[in-house]
């Protein structure tokens, strides 16, 4: 149900694209409105959109093309996200031509290497004086590009002069983290780009954006109650964040669970996003990807002293290796510890950091059924609840705990009043537990 806006936007309509804009409108009007106002100047500002995948990056850029295209006249080339024709800058010019030229063969094709790049800047540039129209050209991926295909410091900085004053087209490019080629000091294209940083959407954004998937399919919400629908979205922002395109993965789920327990809702949404999540973790290396599964299987707040033992690293390595996971927004540090000394780290993406451990560990785990149930009927009575009868919800809630309440180790307790009564032991339960039992203790206060 989620069309083509899950993986391919860039066979959406711009209708649907519009619909489906949620929490990102002021970012493409002002991007639309600043390539505008730029257009013709000869220094011209370049763009980087930074979000992890399935944040709307293509959805964005997708968007502001078309917008380019039938409000300001431009005409946009949007290359390829793999780039496997581009071995150098001419290559990479010669893939703008073509695409600009909507033609499958190169016009260039006889062109030595020597003279590519030339030959194609003198094309782009044709086609300008010829049109009138300024030239968008979108890259995503702009890692693979710098990582793999324009590693070397030469070609960098012959792109970065081509950019530079009089470019031929305005640029804007995408990656799921920061590129060492725009950070780094002596890098070529240090503090080049106007970075715009995509974050997740907010519960109520999330609820939004399923709402306009009903309105767009045109689908009556499941069970035909759409406060029902609602206090679903709620309970599963809680497992799968603001990624918009989980999100829609999320829809899809909710929409084919029908009546069912949200759990079943909750396995699905695990199983739709296996393809996802095994993307991202192949691109890392295998000891990166060693540390974040053991960050997900284990107590919250681990040191990297804790996750160095688990994974059998000396202490420096298994620093580095949390270095590489936080710069690319897999882990975050939590805070430090009793003494003040020591970091702490965990998985930063909630359904991520529940999918390695449904994945990983050996026996099954009842705590995430009795979480999915307690969110459920807290939302689910929330919205029909006054925001005085909180601490009656509360109560109600610590049922819902009791039936899945586990510690660190797996243990059942057996019943939630130990945490309830020492507010201190939630630190030991399961993770998949704690963030209902700091709600409901929240509640209760109040």
């Amino acid at each position: 149900m989620s069309g083509p806006l899950l993986y391919n936007p860039i066979r959406a309509s711009r209708e649907e694209l519009e619909a489906m804009l949620v929490a990102r409108r002021d970012v493409v009007d002002r991007l639309v409105a600043d390539l505008a106002a730029d257009a013709g100047k000869q220094t011209q500002r370049h763009w980087q959109l930074i979000g992890p995948r399935g944040s709307g990056k293509s959805h964005l850029t997708q968007l502001i093309a078309l917008r380019l295209e039938a409000e300001h006249g431009w005409v946009v080339a949007r290359l390829p996200e793999e780039h496997y024709q581009v071995g150098s800058v001419g290559d990479l010019l010669e893939q703008v031509v073509m695409r600009l030229e909507q033609v499958d063969v190169s016009p260039l094709a006889d062109v030595s290497r020597a003279d590519l790049e030339e030959r194609a800047l003198d094309r782009i540039r044709a086609l300008r004086a010829s049109t009138g129209k300024p030239v968008l050209v979108v890259i995503e991926n702009l890692a693979i590009l710098f990582e793999r295909q324009l590693r070397d410091r030469r070609s960098q900085q012959r792109l970065r002069q081509i950019l530079g004053k009089n470019p031929p087209f305005a640029l804007v490019a995408t990656s799921t983290s920061y590129v060492d080629a725009t950070v780094q000091h002596a890098a070529p294209f240090y503090d080049f780009f106007q970075v715009v940083f995509l974050d997740d959407l907010t519960s109520e954004e999330v609820v939004m954006l399923i709402e306009a998937r009903i309105r767009r399919d045109r689908q009556p919400a499941p069970s035909n109650n759409l406060g029902l629908l609602r206090a679903r979205a709620r309970a599963m922002y809680h497992f799968s964040g603001g990624n918009p395109r989980l999100v829609l993965v999320m829809y899809a789920a909710l929409a084919a669970s029908g009546g069912d327990p949200l759990h079943a809702g909750l396995l699905t949404l695990l199983d739709e996003v296996t393809p996802y999540f095994q993307a991202r973790l192949a691109e890392l290396a295998p000891q990166t990807a060693v540390v974040l599964a053991a960050l997900a299987v284990s107590a919250p707040g681990q040191s990297p002293s804790d996750v160095a033992r688990a994974c059998r690293l000396p202490t420096n390595q298994l620093t580095a290796q949390l270095a590489k996971l936080e710069r690319g927004g897999l882990v975050r540090a939590v805070g430090r510890g009793a003494d003040r000394r020591r970091r702490h780290y965990q998985v930063a993406e909630r359904l991520l950091r529940i999918w390695l451990a449904w994945r990983e560990r050996a026996t099954p785990d009842d705590a995430l059924a009795a979480l999915a149930a307690f969110f459920e009927r807290w939302y689910e009575a929330h919205a029909a609840s006054p925001r005085g009868d909180r601490a009656a919800e509360a109560t109600v809630g610590w049922g819902w705990i009791a039936r899945g309440a586990v510690d660190e180790r797996g243990i059942p307790y057996s019943t939630a009043a130990e945490v309830r009564a020492d507010p201190g032991r939630a630190a030991t339960l399961a993770p998949e537990l704690r963030e209902a039992v700091e709600l409901l203790l929240g509640a209760a206060a109040r």
